[in-house]
């Protein structure tokens, strides 16, 4: 462990928030060390889903590194705002599913049950097309944000562990999949 990771552990909230800020990327990584376990905990006790617990989990630290750097007002210790981030970002994403569930009701919970039993080759064409779409986009990304959003996508690595393989600062593997999926969705919806 290197000196300056033993000293970033000693300092308060506060003070790595401020490090972030002026530019101290370790300092951020550092605060997602510190709180990962104790979000992805909390969500994985609303959800009751590891996979999903672990998605929102990266996402609120997303959220958390933009509102950081742009309106967070101090509000002591980080663990109750990134908490309340989490509970939002659950909220939400079930909102969101309630509402693709709806449009699918209006036909009824039946057909669509029973069409989604029943293979046929043209949902298998459907999603072999999405698939290439998807792979087109991604390769349409600066090769940086490929390789995050590749490993991040397909291969499910979490950013820590990403930033480790791609030697560079956490927030810079979580800016790089933010600006990814932004830059695919504005050539999909350029393209369509």
């Amino acid at each position: 462990m290197k000196k300056s990771e033993t000293l970033l552990t000693k300092l308060t909230d506060a003070q790595l928030v401020e490090m972030y800020i002026n530019g101290n990327n370790q300092a951020f990584a550092e605060i997602c060390s510190k709180y990962r376990g104790s979000v992805f905990v909390f969500l994985l006790s609303l959800s009751q889903d590891e996979y999903l617990a672990d998605d929102l989990t990266q996402d609120v630290f997303v959220r958390a590194m933009e509102v950081l750097k742009s309106s967070y007002k101090e509000e002591g210790s980080l663990l109750p705002w990134l908490k309340r981030i989490a509970r939002n970002m659950f909220i939400d994403y079930f909102r969101q599913k309630s509402k693709r569930n709806n449009s699918n009701s209006l036909l009824g919970e039946e057909v669509w049950d029973l069409a989604d039993s029943e293979p046929n080759k043209e949902r298998e064409i459907i999603t072999l097309e999405t698939e290439k779409e998807i792979q087109a986009l991604i390769t349409s990304l600066p090769i940086e944000q490929q390789k995050v959003v590749i490993a991040r996508m397909y291969k499910r690595i979490m950013f820590k562990d990403i930033a480790e393989m791609e030697s560079i600062p956490i927030n810079t593997a979580l800016g790089r999949f933010r600006y990814g999926l932004r830059n695919m969705r504005k050539v999909y919806f350029k393209e369509n």
